[in-house]
């Protein structure tokens, strides 16, 4: 496990695995470094892949104030420029479900050494004023099995017989979970969630959802694929919004092509100028 330092100081723990050119890949509410392994693990042969811990989710930092979708840009920014290393070699960055929404701003914010985006479900529909009550609703509580529905039903929008099946969570992973998805909301809360301000994002994108998840979270990418000039869809049979944890292999093959395209690419064109 190794120590980023992120914006205003904020600590940033990250696993690394593999070698080759480096993929960055930013976890969903309440994950973590192990969110993504699945997946990395069957890319590890070609790429470095760099698995952070977001701030707000343990082993990393805080910092102070509200969070807000500007802090993590910069905390992107600070893992981009480790990940890139002293060669500035490309960095291929990845996200899942709010870590794709942080993707999303990190990228419109500053595509410096950003060689591709790849997001998955980013929730772009939790997002605005509506959330504001369910914030103090969710900070109101100590239970964090009551939470976890608020932020399931009320946020993420998920079906609510999934909601109902899904067991508790160990206690210790969701007093956790209870500290990081709070923190989670208040950026959602103050973000309007408009997908037409990520027009300016000239990577080559790719936009993956699964065939079976939920509403409106097809239209979001709908809304996405229209406004990002350089948009490609996988769309993913049978998975919902969970793929990375339940067919991380088909996930894996999808992203491995789209990236070895990107590259591919990037091969065959001209010297960029200096």
């Amino acid at each position: 496990m190794e120590r980023i330092v992120g914006g205003e100081g904020v600590e940033l723990a990250v696993e690394r695995v593999g070698a080759g050119p480096p993929v960055l890949m930013l976890h969903g509410s309440g994950g973590g470094t192990h969110s993504w392994r699945a997946v990395a693990e069957q890319l590890a042969d070609r790429y470095e892949m760099w698995l952070p811990a977001r701030r707000h989710h343990s082993p990393s930092g805080d910092g102070a104030g509200r969070h807000t979708f500007a802090r993590e840009t910069a905390d992107v920014r600070a893992l981009l420029d480790a990940a890139a290393g002293p060669g500035r070699t490309p960095v291929h960055l990845v996200g899942g479900s709010a870590g794709a929404t942080v993707a999303l701003h990190a990228a419109a914010a500053d595509p410096a050494g950003i060689a591709s985006l790849t997001v998955y479900e980013p929730p772009l529909h939790a997002s605005g004023p509506r959330l504001g009550p369910v914030l103090e609703r969710y900070r109101a509580t100590d239970d964090p099995d009551a939470a976890a529905r608020i932020f399931a039903l009320e946020v993420a929008g998920a079906p609510p017989a999934l909601v109902e099946a899904m067991p508790p969570a160990p206690p210790e992973v969701a007093r956790r979970s209870l500290h990081a998805q709070g923190h989670e909301l208040e950026a959602f809360a103050a973000d309007d969630g408009d997908p037409a301000r990520f027009a300016g994002i000239t990577v080559p994108v790719l936009l993956m959802q699964g065939a079976e998840t939920w509403d409106p979270v097809p239209a979001v990418l709908d809304r996405l694929a229209a406004a990002l000039p350089h948009a490609h869809r996988a769309v993913l049979p049978g998975q919902s919004h969970f793929a990375t944890a339940t067919a991380p292999e088909l996930v894996a093959a999808r992203l491995a092509g789209f990236l070895a395209e990107v590259d591919g690419a990037e091969r065959l064109s001209p010297p960029r100028a200096r």
